[in-house]
C-alpha cells in the first residue's frame, strides 16, 4: 500500500513539473561548428521560447553558471553554457537553439566571456539574438548595433571594472548600466549578498 502511495506521489510531482515546462536535470548538448568539429555544451532545457547562451569568465567552467541557470530554468528559460568559448561556438549554439524553437535568445558573457560576445557581435548578430548581458566584460570594442538591447553589470570597486565602464560608454543605445557595491568581479557577484537581486534583474531583462 505504501509503495502504491509513493508511486502516486512521485507521478503527481512529475506531472506538476512537466506542466510548468521544467527539466529536473541538465544534459549534454553537442554543437556542430561551421568547420565540422563538435563542441560539448551544458543544456538546462525549459519549455518556453526564450533562451540564453552563457560564456564564463577565466578560471571557471561552464558549471559555474548553475546558480543562474537553475532559477532561469524554473521560470521557463533555457540555458546553454559553453564549455569552449569562441565566436564559432556562440553561433553554433544560437543555431541549435533556433532549431529547438527558441525565438528570443540572449547572450550573457562574464569578463573574458563578455569579450568573446563583443567579438562575436562585431562579426554579425547570431540568429534570433535580441539582447546581450555583460558582467564586467573585457573591453574588446563597442557594441554598435541599435537593434540589440544591452545590459552592463559591474561592481563599483571591481579592479577590472574600468574596461566594463568603457565598454558601456562606447556602446550604442539602447543600453543600461547596473552597479553594485563591493569589488566582486563578474560571476563572483553571484557569491555575494547581491546574488538574488542580480538574478532578478537578469531575469527581468530577459523577459522584457
Amino acid at each position: 500500500m505504501h509503495k502504491i502511495s509513493n508511486l502516486v506521489i512521485l507521478t503527481t510531482i512529475f506531472l506538476a513539473i512537466s506542466s510548468l515546462g521544467l527539466r529536473a536535470e541538465t544534459s549534454n548538448l553537442t554543437l556542430t561548428l561551421e568547420s565540422g568539429s563538435e563542441h560539448r555544451a551544458v543544456l538546462y532545457d525549459a519549455a518556453g521560447d526564450k533562451a540564453v547562451i552563457l560564456l564564463h569568465q577565466m578560471g571557471t567552467t561552464a558549471g559555474s553558471w548553475r546558480s543562474l541557470a537553475l532559477p532561469l530554468q524554473e521560470n521557463g528559460i533555457t540555458s546553454v553554457a559553453l564549455t569552449i568559448l569562441s565566436s564559432h561556438g556562440v553561433n553554433a549554439a544560437a543555431k541549435k537553439l533556433a532549431d529547438m524553437g527558441k525565438s528570443d535568445i540572449v547572450l550573457i558573457g562574464a569578463s573574458m566571456g563578455g569579450g568573446i560576445v563583443i567579438n562575436t557581435l562585431a562579426e554579425g548578430t547570431p540568429v534570433n539574438v535580441r539582447k546581450v548581458i555583460f558582467l564586467a566584460p573585457t573591453n574588446k570594442g563597442p557594441v554598435l548595433s541599435p537593434n540589440l538591447q544591452k545590459l552592463y553589470i559591474v561592481a563599483k570597486d571591481d579592479v577590472y571594472g574600468k574596461g566594463a565602464y568603457s565598454a558601456f560608454e562606447t556602446a550604442a543605445e539602447p543600453k543600461r548600466l547596473i552597479e553594485y557595491s563591493g569589488k566582486a568581479h563578474a560571476q563572483t557577484l553571484f557569491s555575494t549578498e547581491h546574488s538574488e537581486d542580480l538574478t532578478r534583474h537578469i531575469q527581468s531583462f530577459i523577459n522584457q
